[in-house]
């Protein structure tokens, strides 16, 4: 049987926003957090505007570098 992935996961809603925030805080620009996070351009661009989330490593790296947590960016609050 063959495996079908859906690469186009969405992320809730607000994630994009509250990445923007989140990079915004943290002083760097969207090249930097590429670099930092070893992500393309072009996928931090559509996390920001909610076309993709991202995989589980890259929001960790994400959360690591903008040293937020990925209750935060993923559901705007801490959750326990």
């Amino acid at each position: 049987m063959k495996r079908v992935y859906n690469r186009k996961r969405r992320p809730p809603e607000g994630f994009g926003e509250r990445l923007r925030e989140a990079i915004y805080k943290s002083g760097y620009s969207t090249t930097q957090l590429e670099k930092l996070c070893n992500v393309n351009h072009s996928n931090i661009s559509q996390y920001m505007s909610e076309e993709m989330a991202p995989s589980a490593w890259t929001l960790a790296s994400l959360c690591k570098v903008l040293k937020v947590s990925a209750d935060y960016l993923l559901f705007g609050k801490e959750v326990y």
